[in-house]
């Protein structure tokens, strides 16, 4: 081969002088950098022949299945505004006319709550789940049992969790969010058909209440019961 001819003989290389043996070496370093960027190209070209890469719709389909998931799993602590809602409903009755003392104890159960969903959010879920149970010795609302049963299940301690979320719903019954994560723990712990009955209730509700999320409790239902059959 030609390229091989140029490498000089033994006798010819002594000869050289030192620029002209750098050139010659720079020379063969620069082919078997190029030979190497050809064998490279051409690997690259039948490997994506093969298996050839993503095309958009793939990509938007992925995204969607991942969004799915992130739906499918346990539905969130609830934004302060709707525990307020929650414990004016509660407080009220109790403090006519006590608007003072009515609000120190609105304040005092709001800052536990908040203090718990930060711990929460950072994963400190058995400090999260102090906070909550500490707001739950000021006034017992739904929200802070639900948010104590979302600390409870972090925790792996499941069948607490249901209990927790029973509570919310002996004062709440329509409250499809405690429903919907009562089936996901019971589903956890092995109790499929009782899972089954807690999403069906979540999307009664969720259908009366909140119809935007009665789409995805509609396919964890189904895909539990396709994985039962």
């Amino acid at each position: 081969m030609q390229i091989f001819e140029m490498i000089p003989q033994k006798k010819q290389w002594k000869k050289w002088s030192l620029p002209s043996k750098l050139t010659a070496i720079g020379t063969f370093i620069g082919l078997i950098a190029l030979i190497i960027t050809i064998i490279y190209i051409l690997i690259s070209f039948i490997f994506q022949r093969i298996n050839p890469p993503a095309t958009r719709h793939q990509v938007n389909e992925v995204v969607k299945e991942v969004k799915e998931i992130k739906q499918l799993a346990l539905s969130g602590n609830f934004s302060e505004n709707r525990v307020e809602i929650q414990l004016d409903k509660e407080l009220a009755p109790a403090f006519k006319e006590l608007t003072q003392a009515f609000q120190k104890k609105k304040q005092e159960a709001l800052k536990l709550y908040r203090e718990g969903i930060v711990f929460f959010d950072h994963n400190l879920y058995k400090k999260a789940l102090s906070k909550f149970s500490k707001a739950l010795k000021i006034i017992e609302i739904p929200a802070f049992h639900f948010s104590r049963g979302n600390a409870f299940y972090h925790l792996d301690r499941k069948e607490e969790a249901v209990i927790a979320y029973n509570k919310a719903l002996e004062i709440k019954p329509d409250l499809h969010e405690a429903w919907y994560n009562k089936g996901v723990a019971l589903n956890d712990l092995g109790r499929e058909e009782e899972a089954i009955e807690a999403y069906e209730k979540a999307l009664y509700f969720s259908e009366k209440n909140e119809p935007s999320d009665s789409k995805f409790i509609r396919k964890r239902i189904d895909r539990l019961k396709a994985k039962m059959n």
